[in-house]
Protein backbone atom coordinates (compact mmCIF):
# COMPACT_ATOMS: atom_id res chain seq x y z
CA UNK A 1 0.00 0.00 0.00
CA UNK A 2 1.27 3.38 -0.92
CA UNK A 3 1.80 6.19 1.53
CA UNK A 4 1.28 10.07 1.41
CA UNK A 5 5.24 10.30 1.99
CA UNK A 6 5.92 6.98 0.03
CA UNK A 7 4.17 8.26 -2.83
CA UNK A 8 5.57 11.29 -2.90
CA UNK A 9 8.96 9.52 -2.64
CA UNK A 10 8.74 7.59 -5.77
CA UNK A 11 7.05 10.23 -7.66
CA UNK A 12 10.19 12.83 -7.14
CA UNK A 13 12.61 9.37 -7.97
CA UNK A 14 10.60 8.62 -11.19
CA UNK A 15 10.35 12.97 -12.13
CA UNK A 16 14.45 12.56 -11.77
CA UNK A 17 15.05 9.72 -13.92
CA UNK A 18 12.51 11.14 -16.20
CA UNK A 19 10.80 7.83 -16.05
CA UNK A 20 7.20 8.95 -16.98
CA UNK A 21 6.04 5.76 -17.31
CA UNK A 22 6.99 4.90 -13.62
CA UNK A 23 5.58 8.15 -12.84
CA UNK A 24 2.01 6.68 -14.39
CA UNK A 25 2.09 3.80 -12.47
CA UNK A 26 2.91 5.62 -8.78
CA UNK A 27 0.09 8.27 -10.04
CA UNK A 28 -2.35 5.27 -10.73
CA UNK A 29 -1.62 4.03 -6.95
CA UNK A 30 -1.67 7.38 -5.23
CA UNK A 31 -5.30 7.99 -6.93
CA UNK A 32 -6.70 4.46 -5.70
CA UNK A 33 -5.31 4.92 -2.16
CA UNK A 34 -6.72 8.67 -2.12
CA UNK A 35 -3.65 10.23 -1.74
CA UNK A 36 -4.08 12.04 -4.85
CA UNK A 37 -5.72 14.71 -3.39
CA UNK A 38 -2.71 15.78 -0.83
CA UNK A 39 -1.09 18.61 -2.13
CA UNK A 40 2.50 17.71 -1.88
CA UNK A 41 1.58 14.16 -4.11
CA UNK A 42 -0.58 16.34 -6.10
CA UNK A 43 3.22 19.22 -6.69
CA UNK A 44 5.05 15.82 -7.22
CA UNK A 45 2.55 14.39 -10.04
CA UNK A 46 2.83 17.90 -11.49
CA UNK A 47 6.39 18.47 -11.08
CA UNK A 48 6.89 14.55 -12.70
CA UNK A 49 4.75 14.97 -15.90
CA UNK A 50 6.14 19.34 -16.57
CA UNK A 51 10.26 17.67 -16.11
CA UNK A 52 8.81 14.66 -19.28
CA UNK A 53 6.93 17.28 -21.32
CA UNK A 54 7.52 16.13 -25.07
CA UNK A 55 10.02 13.42 -23.48
CA UNK A 56 7.00 10.65 -23.78
CA UNK A 57 6.76 9.88 -27.19
CA UNK A 58 3.85 7.80 -27.37
CA UNK A 59 1.69 11.45 -26.19
CA UNK A 60 3.54 14.41 -27.12
CA UNK A 61 2.83 17.52 -25.30
CA UNK A 62 0.36 14.72 -22.72
CA UNK A 63 2.62 15.49 -20.41
CA UNK A 64 1.49 19.23 -20.04
CA UNK A 65 -2.28 18.32 -20.48
CA UNK A 66 -1.64 15.86 -17.52
CA UNK A 67 0.36 17.82 -15.51
CA UNK A 68 -2.76 20.50 -16.07
CA UNK A 69 -5.30 17.72 -15.68
CA UNK A 70 -3.78 17.07 -11.92
CA UNK A 71 -3.55 20.54 -11.28
CA UNK A 72 -7.00 21.60 -12.35
CA UNK A 73 -8.47 18.40 -9.68
CA UNK A 74 -6.49 19.41 -7.25
CA UNK A 75 -8.90 20.71 -4.13
CA UNK A 76 -6.70 22.08 -2.21
CA UNK A 77 -3.39 24.16 -3.71
CA UNK A 78 -0.46 25.79 -1.96
CA UNK A 79 0.53 29.48 -3.66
Amino acid sequence: MIKSATGNGHLNSCAARRDVCGGVEVHGRVVKTGFGVCVPVGNALIDMYMRNAGDWGMHGSGDVDSARNVFDRMPERNS
